[in-house]
Formats: structure tokens, sequence, C-alpha cells
């Protein structure tokens, strides 16, 4: 079976950039609180992922709860391929918010990237029931690989009813046909 890295899915990277699927929660209203917030969204969005990283340790050291400011700092280290730190991120997250799918998935990637994969296809199936939400490529990531791990596993039927779900959406990319 192939292993190549989360990022190099077939059907798309996974939006970084996106929300997290729990609710946004209110952010705390203290002036220094706004001012990193918008520094860190200023640093993600011109993709200083350095930047933005350190700008959220900060955001969820003010405030521990902030589900958006570990998703964020997940997303960044995903960008960067740090997948230890990403790992721990979602897990944060999913601590913070157990129903988030999207999560689920970034977090089975990650563990992907570092050759976790019993757990990894777990979490990746986690991601499943719990649904993806607003960020559409990277269910489609998520599943691909999942698929993999599947055939890596043996467990040929199931990885080709997944890899099938492509076909009835019209998506014949070669890696997804191979």
């Amino acid at each position: 079976a192939q292993t190549a890295g989360p990022r190099k899915a077939p059907a798309g990277q996974p939006t970084t950039t996106a929300k997290p699927s729990a609710k946004p929660q209110a952010a705390a209203s203290s002036p220094e609180f706004d001012q990193l917030l918008k520094a860190a969204t200023d640093a993600r969005q011109a993709e200083r992922w350095d930047e933005a990283i350190g700008l959220y340790a900060k955001l969820v050291k003010l405030k521990p709860d902030y589900v958006e400011g570990h998703w964020y700092q997940g997303t960044a280290y995903y960008t960067q391929d740090d997948f230890p730190r990403c790992k721990e991120a979602f897990r944060k997250v999913i601590s913070l918010a157990p129903k988030n799918g999207a999560a689920y998935a970034f977090l089975g990637l990650c563990e992907f990237g570092l050759k976790e994969y019993d757990r990894s296809l777990q979490h990746l199936l986690q991601s499943r029931i719990h649904g993806i939400g607003d960020v559409p490529d990277l269910g489609g990531v998520a599943r691909y690989h999942a698929a993999i791990l599947m055939s890596r596993m043996e467990q040929f039927e199931q990885a080709l009813e997944t890899l099938g779900e492509f076909a009835g959406e019209g998506n014949d990319n070669p890696r997804v046909i191979e």
C-alpha cells in the first residue's frame, strides 16, 4: 500500500485556514486577548506560520479552553508537517470539543504522518462518524488515507468500498484509481 504523507492526497489538501467545526466560543474580552487574536489571525492569513503558532500559544495560555486557538495552532503545525505538535494540538481540540469530526480527521492525518497507522485509522473513521463540517477537502483527504490504511491492514473490501465513493463523486484522480 502506498504511504505518501498526508499532504499528498488525491482529493486535494485540506484547507488549513478553515474554522473548527465546533461552535466558536466567545473569546475573552480583554484588550490583550483581542490584540493577540487580531495579530494571530493576520499572521495565519498571511501564512506566517511560526508567528501564528506563537501568537495562538499566547492566546491559549490566556484562555486554555479556547478551541479555535488550539485548532489554528494545529493547522499551522500541519502545514509545516510538524506532526508531533499537530497531534497534540488536535488532541486538545478533541478534549474540548469531543464531537469535532474535522479535528479527528486532522489528528488521524498527523498520526498517519507519524506512521501510527492503527490510531490513524481509528481517528480517520471517527471523523466520518462525527462529520467534517465545513471542511470538504479534508473529508476527501481523510477518506483516501483511511482507504490506504484499510488496504494496508488487509481490509480490502472496506478499502475498495471507501475508494469507490470517489468514483461515485466522479473523482477520477489517478492516485485513487491506482
